[in-house]
């Protein structure tokens, strides 16, 4: 994670963090492959399976880079990079593997739809921190955890 006059910017590759759930989530996608390949009897389906399959799961394959500065925070993957201003959340919350900042103040089911889902890097305590801090200098204390 890299720490610089105002902002920071880490990168986060989960399959390459977790080698175990990267080689099971490839062997369900290899049967899954396969069992397209078998039932229409068409190699083409077979990869079009593995690569729909891998296209969703594409932010937990590639890595994903996060850029945080006093404006907001940059998220980039694999097929798109996207700008959030600080202005837009009223609520951090945050588990082990990553940071939810939600444009709701109180939890809500629709939290997973209208939020922006950052994951954690190597010094999670240190982005929670900084990210907490923006909000708070955003918005005043409005962050749970």
């Amino acid at each position: 994670m890299g720490h610089t006059d105002g902002f920071i910017s880490w990168k986060v590759h989960p399959a390459r963090e977790r080698l175990g759930a990267a080689i099971l989530a490839s062997l369900v996608i290899g049967a899954a492959a396969w069992l397209a390949f078998d039932l229409m009897e068409d190699v083409w389906w077979g990869v079009f399976a593995a690569g729909v399959l891998i296209v969703s799961l594409s932010r937990f394959y590639f890595p994903s880079k996060y850029i945080a500065d006093g404006e907001g925070i940059t998220v980039q993957g694999l097929w798109q990079r996207r700008r959030y201003r600080w202005s837009e959340f009223r609520r951090l919350a945050y588990d082990r593997r990553g940071v939810l900042l939600s444009r709701r103040a109180k939890p809500s089911i629709a939290d997973p739809f209208q939020s922006v889902q950052v994951l954690l890097g190597q010094e999670p305590n240190q982005t929670i921190a900084y990210l907490r801090a923006q909000l708070r200098q955003q918005e005043g204390d409005l962050c749970s955890g």
